[in-house]
């Protein structure tokens, strides 16, 4: 326990890696199979954070499958007809007021019903989210206090052809269900950036910006195939979550004088590296200041420990402002000009908040799923001229961006209009690309020899 909480106040402090190693030690020390496996899966989950080769990353995820000692449905008697309609099952403890619940209403509104029947299985807590994500054509069950045995035989009795996971090695994640097999075809994806190690989960949804076809570096970071989409593997719908504030107002550059860059990323995110470059990008652009709105800002000792690591990086604090986080979040990107991504753990939903209310955001393409979601959202987004492949163009292109008031002025005038007519944004054809990726997924299972019994 006191190594949890020790876990908690590090990540807190933005110190991730010393959170994954708290958690890593927890996990040796529970008694129990599951608490050790759920521990695990946190501390694979924190590991995130910092960069690790897909190599190694996957070889520590593997071991998560060893320690889940199930016995898997076989299947021997699923339908495997091609041309039917498919029953389609999503999982996860995050249908509620959640990062993941504003990528969601695609899957619950905008399918097939001609192809697909679609079920939902909850495993976490409820609220006015919730209420907003039920549809009537959606079957849904509640599996809160039920056991990840239980769980399984739910999904396995009501027929699923395809079972979806949303939430990977997030907290309280459906991963020990996905462990059983409880559905022939397995997906993880949406939800979580990296592999979830498990052999019962059969692909990974991602995308040609995420994963390009022949990226064989970065496939081989995952023991799940790749499932990609044309273009983006998610589809932004904040309006069907909450009522979102007016974007398009004036940039701050205007009525202050100055740029003003930002970031409301989670601060763990935050790498001494990516604190170098914002120096280097403040050094660069005459009296620019920079917004930092996290939880860590919102204790006076949070405050002090961040105001420490920015001084010994040699910042200049007069031109910092640091924010706690409020639930007028997104009005205060009102107050941002530009918005600066985190790598090599990329900002998902924050980054298409900010581009929503008008700021435009610099990201860095990385060398994994998880270190390309920004460049995914922002290509999707029509807006590849902010996307970067290194430190140096990082800090150049903020520069840049931030000589040109009117460009910036016409970012945030028209970003929203874009965005809504972006691939990011439609869900309708969105949904036609999953419907055939799982029709696909699908015949390749029916084309499958059935396990002998």
């Amino acid at each position: 326990r006191a190594r949890g909480w020790l876990a908690d106040a590090l990540y807190l402090g933005g110190e991730p890696k010393g959170a994954a190693h708290e958690l890593l030690m927890s996990s040796r020390l529970a008694k129990e199979p599951a608490e050790a496996a759920e521990l695990y899966s946190k501390y694979l989950f924190m590991r995130n954070y910092r960069y690790l080769s897909a190599r190694e990353g996957k070889e520590r995820a593997e071991r998560y499958n060893d320690m889940l000692s199930t016995g898997e449905y076989k299947h021997e008697s699923a339908l495997r007809t091609e041309h039917r309609k498919l029953r389609i099952g999503y999982i996860s403890p995050d249908f509620r007021e959640h990062a993941v619940a504003y990528f969601l209403t695609p899957l619950l509104r905008h399918f097939d019903g001609e192809r697909f029947m679609v079920f939902c299985y909850a495993t976490g807590r409820s609220d006015k989210v919730t209420d907003r994500l039920r549809s009537r054509r959606v079957t849904w069950r509640d599996l809160r206090s039920r056991s990840p045995r239980t769980s399984a035989r739910l999904v396995n009795e009501d027929k699923i052809d395809i079972l979806v996971d949303l939430s990977g090695h997030s907290q309280d994640n459906a991963l020990p269900v996905m462990a059983y097999r409880p559905a022939p075809v397995q997906i993880s994806g949406i939800g979580y950036t990296n592999t979830t190690g498990l052999h019962t989960v059969d692909y990974f949804l991602s995308d040609e910006v995420c994963i390009p076809k022949g990226d064989t570096a970065a496939e081989s970071g995952f023991t799940e195939r790749i499932l990609r989409l044309p273009h983006s593997h998610l589809c932004y719908a904040p309006e069907d979550i909450r009522t979102m504030p007016e974007s398009g107002g004036e940039a701050p550059v205007r009525r202050n004088g100055y740029v003003t860059f930002g970031s409301f990323n989670n601060f763990a995110k935050v790498t001494d590296e990516i604190l170098l470059l914002w120096r280097g990008i403040l050094e660069s652009v005459r009296d620019s200041r920079i917004v930092i709105k996290s939880k860590i800002c919102s204790i006076d000792d949070g405050k002090d420990f961040l105001k420490k690591r920015l001084s010994l990086l040699n910042f200049d604090l007069s031109r910092v402002e640091l924010r706690p986080y409020s639930p007028d979040y997104l009005e205060q990107y009102r107050d941002i000009d530009i918005a600066l991504d985190t790598a090599p753990y990329n900002g998902g939903l924050t980054t298409c908040e900010a581009l929503y209310m008008g700021v435009p955001v610099i990201s860095m393409r990385g060398r994994t799923h998880g270190a390309r979601f920004g460049a995914s959202i922002l290509i999707n987004a029509g807006l590849r001229e902010l996307v970067v492949e290194n430190d140096i163009n990082y800090v150049r292109r903020a520069v840049q961006l931030a000589e040109s008031p009117k460009l910036i002025e016409a970012y945030h005038a028209g970003l929203r209009t874009n965005m809504k007519r972006s691939p990011l944004m439609d869900a309708k054809s969105y949904m036609r690309a999953l419907g055939d990726a799982y029709m696909k997924v699908w015949k390749d299972f029916c084309e499958q020899p059935r396990p002998n019994k």
